[in-house]
């Protein structure tokens, strides 16, 4: 894992620790039994995503995210007008497949940048 949003990867470590746990004492629900909070996919890979890792805070944060929209968030930063896009496709109803296994290849399609 590597630093994120100015979180060390042990920091993020940490919270994803607290995320884990939170899951297991029924605080909140697995993310793979919610819909992807920007495109609405309820198949495939779906995880939780969080801008802000501070103990306190990472559990009313976290969103559910399908890879695919939360591997394009991730690269916002790298590949502004490629995120543009994406973001205005979904917004707009754009549906892609569900993402079922790992693997970059799969995000080639959208990075115009």
């Amino acid at each position: 894992m590597t630093s994120y949003n100015g979180f060390t990867p042990s920091q993020r470590y940490r919270g994803l620790a607290i995320v884990k746990k939170a899951i297991a004492d029924g605080v909140i629900p697995p993310a793979n039994t919610l819909p992807c909070s920007r495109c609405g996919q309820t198949q495939g890979i779906i995880m939780y995503h969080s801008e802000d890792y501070t103990p306190e805070r990472i559990v009313a944060q976290v969103v559910p995210l399908c890879w695919r929209c939360h591997m394009m968030l991730h690269c916002r930063f790298r590949h502004p007008k490629s995120w543009e896009r994406y973001a205005a496709e979904v917004a707009a109803g754009k549906v892609y497949p569900p993402v079922f296994r790992h693997s970059w290849n799969i995000l080639n399609e959208h990075f115009i940048d």
